[in-house]
């Protein structure tokens, strides 16, 4: 198996085609890894296998021990207002859009419900699979370390809302499309006592927006990260810290995920939305 990147890093990046994938994840079965779609699954779907004991460790800029950050949370404007720093920024998840607001700036953040379900493992089986998604109905599974099978779907029409209660329907979509990929999993039963719904914070293109709006350039955003948040922790951490120690990021070209793109209209719209 090519190892594509990772190594030093605590992991190891590898491309798995279709014996890979089998062997790695046992339960797919063959007829669901078809030739026409082989190499797009292993390519998008390429599964990165932990070798370290965590994330690396990535010194930060020299520096940024003598800055004083002031993070914007649940804070009352009068309270914000009274605060004086150098640098604020914005780390708020699903509030962003409120918190970018107390000063002065429109942040296209919202939060959208996403639905967790929780199946288990008839076999009692423990061996942990890395997580797969379906990338044709946008089904994605995990198997927990405890026995049982996390799944997801995020349904495209979920419109934005405060609601973390299950959405009934969520039961209904994932059973028409779990037997895609998933076919084992189509007889087990859920129990909504075992399941979960929280919060992602999406953006128009569904990517994060990291970096200062022009109209307040000591303001930094670090937001929209659509439940990537911890996934993506380590390199928008340095990017923050490289931002205010440097003036600018280094490490990571962040013109992508400037905010200013969308009222540029210069959008990089991600359609794999998990």
């Amino acid at each position: 198996m090519p190892v594509l990147a990772g190594q030093g890093w605590g992991f190891a990046l590898v491309l798995l085609r279709t014996a890979g994938m089998l062997a790695t994840v046992p339960v797919l079965g063959a007829r669901v890894v078809p030739a026409r779609i082989r190499l797009a699954l292993a390519l998008l779907l390429s599964v990165a296998v932990f070798t370290g004991a965590g994330a690396p460790a990535v010194p930060p800029p020299d520096g940024l021990g003598r800055l004083a950050l002031a993070v914007a949370g649940e804070t009352a404007m009068g309270m914000l207002a009274g605060l004086a720093a150098r640098w604020v920024v914005n780390a708020a998840g699903s509030d962003a859009r409120e918190v970018a607001a107390m000063l002065g700036v429109d942040a296209p953040v919202d939060p959208v419900r996403r639905n967790l379900a929780f199946a288990p493992d008839p076999s009692g089986s423990l061996q942990l699979i890395p997580m797969c998604v379906d990338l044709d109905t946008g089904v994605l599974l995990r198997k927990e370390a405890s026995g049982g099978y996390v799944i997801a779907y995020s349904n495209p029409n979920d419109v934005p809302s405060r609601e973390t209660s299950v959405d009934p329907a969520f039961f209904e979509d994932l059973a028409e499309r779990i037997g895609n990929r998933f076919p084992f999993l189509e007889d087990l039963p859920f129990d909504p006592g075992q399941c979960w719904a929280g919060l992602y914070p999406e953006t128009p293109d569904h990517h994060a927006i990291v970096g200062a709006p022009p109209e307040a350039p000591r303001f930094l955003q670090c937001i929209g990260f659509g439940g990537h948040g911890i996934m993506h922790a380590p390199a928008a951490g340095r990017a923050i810290a490289e931002l205010v120690a440097l003036g600018r990021c280094e490490t990571f070209d962040l013109h992508p995920l400037r905010p200013s793109r969308f009222a540029e209209g210069d959008l990089v719209v991600e359609t794999a939305v998990l």
